[in-house]
């Protein structure tokens, strides 16, 4: 049995990537593999409710110096075969340095000096181009001599109760219903569209239901709640945010930690991009059926209409896939 210490306290959509390469990970011990990871508190839900993770040690930033000490003395009380720094910070790589780990392998391309931290390091993908955000973490696979190719979709075990919130009475209505992700943890990523594509979709597909959901609070207008509107943002935890995604028919998203979230878990999506570039965050892989990509012209969110969001939506939701396939469609506009 090897026991793995990662370590990859945030962000949402980084760590659901680590998750995705820690599931190629799994497929390639057959078993024999102990995962632990550190990860900020509010992350921490979402990592333990993976069955990829046996164990998360929570690191509370706010409580700074006392805090990250605390952490450190609790995970030096495990002893490890390996520790994979996947952020490549200061920070993390002083976490790499204090766990008891024979193997300590960290990114060619840390920051902030954290290279030194390192017994191992691992290079950027030998890709043409700039290479995907997961295809980087997956060539962490090669430290155990496994393929870096994509593993199988993610899934989280349910949350306790989820039956009684909102997200559950909606799922247990049984109807068809998108998810729309109109946030992002940056303004610049988002779309301001997404009030005229609700209006569009409820006037156009009488049978389905439409929640705006995720932890970010969007630009521009909101449509107006009630009927088969239902307005979630900020009302999940990022456990039922991930269910809630999971038995969506379809999810519209900018390029944000909720989108990856969806598109890992093989979730029909179809992601808006506009000054940050797809090749490196959109839907991995870049092949999967079922997911798209339209980019605004220009990379500026101005020249995206809502009638080119509407046609790729119909593109996604007629695409006869759900999950479990592999894959993605990009279209550019």
């Amino acid at each position: 049995m090897t026991r793995l210490l990662i370590i990859k306290p945030s962000s949402l959509g980084d760590i659901v990537h680590a998750l995705q390469m820690v599931a190629r990970l799994r497929e390639g011990f057959d078993g024999q593999l102990e995962v632990s990871w550190i990860a900020r508190d509010t992350f921490a839900p979402l990592v333990e409710a993976s069955p990829l993770v046996d164990r998360v040690f929570r690191f509370y930033r706010r409580d700074g110096v006392a805090g990250f000490f605390r952490l450190m003395k609790e995970v030096r009380r495990e002893r490890f075969d390996c520790v994979l720094d996947l952020q490549g910070l200061a920070r993390t790589g002083l976490m790499t340095v204090a766990s008891r780990a024979e193997r300590k392998v960290g990114r060619a391309d840390a920051r902030e000096g954290a290279r030194w931290c390192y017994g191992e390091l691992v290079p950027q993908p030998p890709v043409p181009g700039p290479p995907h955000a997961v295809q980087v973490l997956l060539e962490f696979c090669r430290v155990f001599s496994v393929d870096p190719v994509p593993g199988p979709d993610l899934w989280f075990r349910s949350p306790e109760g989820v039956g009684d919130t909102v997200a559950g009475r909606a799922v247990a209505a049984g109807k068809n219903f998108a998810v729309l992700l109109p946030g992002s943890r940056h303004a610049r990523k988002c779309w301001p569209g997404y009030g005229g594509l609700t209006r569009r979709l409820l006037e156009e597909e009488k049978d389905l239901q439409v929640i705006w959901a995720g932890t970010e609070a969007p630009p521009g207008e909101m449509p107006a709640v009630g009927g088969r509107f239902t307005d979630l943002i900020g009302k999940t935890s990022l456990t039922e945010l991930a269910w809630l995604l999971r038995h969506a028919a379809v999810v519209v998203a900018n390029d944000s930690g909720p989108c990856h979230l969806a598109v890992a878990q093989g979730v029909r999506t179809l992601a808006l991009f506009g000054p940050t570039d797809p090749v490196r965050y959109g839907p991995f892989p870049p092949n999967r059926p079922g997911c798209a990509v339209v980019r605004a012209p220009g990379g500026r969110w101005e020249n995206l209409e809502v009638e080119t969001v509407l046609e790729a939506w119909k593109r996604v939701a007629s695409a006869g896939v759900r999950r479990g396939d592999g894959g993605m469609t990009t279209t550019a506009d």
